[in-house]
This record gives structure tokens, C-alpha cells and sequence, in this order.
């Protein structure tokens, strides 16, 4: 047997996994920092921020380390966007979690996402400096039952 057509030796699994995480870290190194949820990418990432529900039923509350991580994804950004907020001011950002109904069955989810995103899009202040205060405009009453019910009905009468 020549050379050339000798089989070149099989690299064994686990370099082959070394060398695979190694071109993933260097990725990441390099990878401008991005909000992923957890179906659509790779699921470890130090410059990804999983963007999946953190509110467990047990807690009914946001895991305040999570919340820390979405902080320091928001400097980052603001960092490599060259924005004058400091660290101090996104830390002052409050944990608020609004309280929102739960959907009763499985045909709900797309009106409660849909109703979600007309009301934060409706509410939200245009601009806001956060040096002046963080703007909170989810106030207790601002998902209702009853609001949902008539945005469903709208809805229904475009189709």
C-alpha cells in the first residue's frame, strides 16, 4: 500500500468534542452578544442571554440571579454601543414582575403573546432617560381578563 492511499488515522470522539467546544468557545469570544431563545441556537453561551420564561409556578417570581445576568447583558450592549449609561444606573433598574393571567388551554397562547405586545406598545414611554427614573408604566391593573376579551373579539373580526 502507497502513501496516498494508507487510511489516515480516525481522530479519537473525545478530541474530536475537544476541538468541536474549542472553535464554540472561540465563537463566543469573538460573537457580538445577542438575545437567544433557547429552540433556536446553541444552548451555552456565555454572550447569550436565554430568553425564556425564568418564572417558575412555584416562585411566582423572577429568579433575581437571572435578572442579574439580563443587567449585565443590558451594559454590555449599551457598553459596545458606546451609550453613556453607567453601570450604577442599569443596576437601579427594579425587578417588577406584572402580574398577567394565565392562559386557560392551549388555543390562548398567540392572543396572550399578541395582547401582551399591543399594550407594552401602547404603554411604553417613546423615549426615557434613565438617569431621570426607570419608567414602570405596567401597573397592577394594566392585562385584564376583561381587556383580553375584547382584543380576542377584534381580533376575530379581522378573520
Amino acid at each position: 500500500m502507497t502513501k496516498s492511499n494508507a487510511r489516515q488515522p480516525r481522530v479519537p470522539a473525545c478530541r474530536r468534542a475537544h476541538r468541536k467546544k474549542k472553535r464554540r468557545q472561540k465563537d463566543e469570544e469573538t460573537s457580538e452578544p445577542e438575545v437567544v431563545c433557547p429552540s433556536l441556537g446553541r444552548e451555552r453561551s456565555k454572550k447569550r442571554v436565554n430568553c425564556d420564561s425564568e418564572i417558575t409556578p412555584q416562585q411566582g417570581k423572577l429568579d433575581t440571579h437571572m435578572f442579574q445576568c439580563y443587567l449585565e447583558f443590558v451594559l454590555d450592549i449599551y457598553k459596545s454601543e458606546g451609550r453613556p449609561e453607567n453601570e450604577e444606573q442599569i443596576y437601579g433598574i427594579p425587578l417588577k414582575v406584572p402580574k398577567v393571567p394565565q392562559q386557560r388551554n392551549g388555543d390562548e397562547c398567540g392572543n396572550f403573546v399578541l395582547y401582551y405586545l399591543n399594550l407594552f406598545t401602547e404603554s411604553a414611554p417613546e423615549s426615557f432617560s434613565i438617569s431621570e427614573g426607570y419608567p414602570y408604566f405596567m401597573k397592577e391593573d394594566w392585562f385584564s381578563p376583561e381587556g383580553l376579551a375584547c382584543f380576542c373579539q377584534r381580533l376575530d373580526s379581522f378573520c
